[in-house]
This record gives structure tokens, sequence and C-alpha cells, in this order.
């Protein structure tokens, strides 16, 4: 349990009493954390830590590996944020001829005409919070 503040100190604190106690000082290799600067700050008084003890692997370099998951949604939300312009112009479209029967009847005569009938049907207007 870790008392408040959640700050990098008190993180250390009970990490290095955690090892201790389970005898892993010198078998520690890395910590999977996502990138929240308080861990890292705290992996970094670790590395210290450790190293002058003189019992990580290659000084430390891969103590702090991040979690594959939390990069990976990072990633994501920047794409995300690249095409939220085109995506609400779709959205924007979709709404527009969702709005009139003359405009669905329409959409629908230029599906038609352009030979793509076996692919699309009628604009579905999504739920933006999904």
């Amino acid at each position: 349990m870790l008392e408040t503040p959640h700050n990098s100190w008190n993180m250390f604190n009970i990490v290095i009493k955690t090892i201790q106690e389970w005898n892993l000082e010198d078998k520690l290799f890395s910590f999977i954390l996502d990138n929240a600067s308080v861990n890292t700050a705290m992996v970094n008084l670790l590395r210290e830590n450790l190293k002058n003890k003189g019992v990580l692997p290659i000084e430390g370099k891969l103590l702090h590996v991040r979690r594959r998951t939390h990069v990976l949604n990072i990633i994501v939300q920047d794409g995300l944020r690249e095409i939220k312009p085109i995506v609400n112009n779709i959205r924007k479209s979709a709404k527009f001829v969702k709005s009139s029967q003359g405009r669905v009847e329409k959409f629908l005569e230029i599906i038609i005409q352009e030979g793509l009938t076996a692919k699309y049907k009628s604009p579905s207007v999504d739920v933006t919070t999904r």
C-alpha cells in the first residue's frame, strides 16, 4: 500500500523495501511501467540506488521498460488527432444526407449510377462517443 502523496520518493521507498525484503536486489533487470512522469522519476531513483550498489546489469539501461500497450495507445491517439478533421467531415456528410429523404434517395441514386450497389448502402450516423 502506498501512502500519499504518490510521488517518486514514496514509490521508490516502497519498491526498494519490497525488493530488499524479497531478496531481489541483485536479480532485478527491468520494471514494466507506463510513461507517467512519477514512474520515470521513481525508476531513475531506483536505477541510481542499484547502480551504486553494483547490482544492476548494463548499468540499468533497460530498467524502465514502457508498456507496449501504453506506447501503442499514444501512437493511436496521435493518429486519431491527425485524422479528426476528416472523420468529422464524414460525420457531417452522413448527417447531411440522412437529414432529408430526398438527399437519401439522391445518394442511393448516385450509388446505383456508380455501380457501387454491392458495397454501399445508405450512410449511417455513428455515435461519436464510441
